[in-house]
């Protein structure tokens, strides 16, 4: 099973994606016209809360003497007229302006051209993935706030999500739905690997913490120290042996950022429902609130519940009989504040993000019950 997931995710990274076209844009008469137009055509248009407000943030780039450099969006001043091009990045979209090597300054935002409108010889907006097929020097923008290999990581997964939306028929919920359970599967040797050691150290945290709470009890300062260090050498571990299942789960990280990245900037996700929910893109919105809530918006969406309600479910069907009960206790208490954290960041992200972390969840649980024990 292994070898096949593997083959498809290989199969699926090599195939081609579609082209998509620019939009084109008449040339606004001023400055100020031109920033009314990157704010509808660039900018991402709903407002986000808490963690999600990056995906409001437009960077800026410069072109020129082939070579490509990021600009400071809040304070940029230019006064050598060698500027041949400004890219304009949003989530989804890019703006393209040709200028006549003019001057040029950036306040809060807000670009300014010197001898606008004579320096500016076109205005394009296209999707930001079909940036790499106009200028190789292009390539760097998508995914440009990511580290390179977690960029192409990201382009690898939005390869994979187009070719399994193509098979689904564009229903992109049921790609989703289908991409959590590959990505599961790709990672049961992980998950074996992980199941064993934890249960190597629950095994030993079972004889050892008793040994420990004694020596507490008895000894203190230096005495208590060396009696502690002891005792981990009799059992031959170190004191940070329970960091290892840790240190397995952490392995999935870039991978879980190169695939909430994708998520996050899919132009095909926009506009794209899945029951209940109007534009996966955006929070599933299930009703306004009527009023605001810090870090969680004005709507409730209710994708976080669901994702809280499997992680719970899932910690409560936690156990181990190797470890005391206070143990298994305290390892859930654990798995509840990780629920309520998560709840608190996903909150507002866009449902996409959001029923991914749910689904991948779900297939873990799945995958456990049925598979691992």
């Amino acid at each position: 099973m292994h070898k096949f997931s593997c083959l498809m995710f290989v199969l699926m990274a090599v195939m081609g994606t579609p082209v998509l076209q620019a939009k084109a844009i008449n040339l606004p008469t001023n400055n100020q016209e031109l920033n009314q137009v990157i704010s509808t055509q660039v900018v991402e248009t709903y407002e986000f809360s808490g963690m999600a407000l990056y995906l409001n943030q437009v960077s800026f780039f410069a072109y020129q003497q082939n070579q490509l450099s990021q600009l400071d969006g809040e304070n940029f001043e230019s006064e050598v007229e060698s500027i041949e091009q400004i890219i304009v990045v949003g989530r989804f979209n890019a703006m393209i302006i040709d200028i006549n090597r003019s001057s040029l300054s950036i306040r809060n935002g807000q670009l300014n051209i010197d001898d606008y409108p004579a320096a500016v010889n076109g205005v394009s907006v296209y999707h930001k993935k079909e940036l790499a097929n106009l200028n190789p020097a292009y390539k760097s923008i998508r995914y440009h706030h990511l580290w390179w290999p977690l960029a192409q990581l990201s382009i690898f997964f939005e390869s994979v999500l187009e070719i399994l939306g193509s098979w689904v028929n564009q229903h992109w919920g049921w790609a989703i739905f289908i991409f959590a359970a590959l990505v599961k599967i790709v990672f049961i040797p992980l998950s074996i690997v992980t199941r064993k050691v934890q249960a190597q150290v629950n095994k030993i945290q079972g004889v050892l913490d008793p040994e420990l709470k004694l020596i507490k009890t008895q000894f203190d300062g230096e005495q208590a120290h060396l009696k502690i260090m002891a005792a981990h050498k009799k059992h031959g571990v170190s004191p940070f042996y329970t960091m290892k299942p840790l240190l397995m789960t952490l392995i999935q990280i870039p991978f879980l950022i190169a695939i909430f990245n994708t998520l996050g900037e899919m132009h095909e996700l926009k506009g794209a429902g899945f029951l209940w929910v109007s534009d996966l893109s955006l929070p599933d919105r299930l009703f306004s609130l009527g009023f605001a809530i810090p870090m969680f918006g004005d709507w409730f969406n209710l994708f976080p519940f669901l994702m809280t309600g499997i992680t719970l479910l899932t910690t409560v069907k936690y156990g181990d009989d190797s470890l005391p009960e206070s143990l298994v206790k305290n390892q859930r208490r654990r798995l509840y504040l990780m629920a309520v954290v998560f709840f608190i960041l996903f909150y507002p992200f866009p449902a996409a993000m959001v029923m991914y972390w749910a689904l991948a969840n779900f297939w873990q649980f799945f995958i456990s019950r049925v598979f691992l024990n």
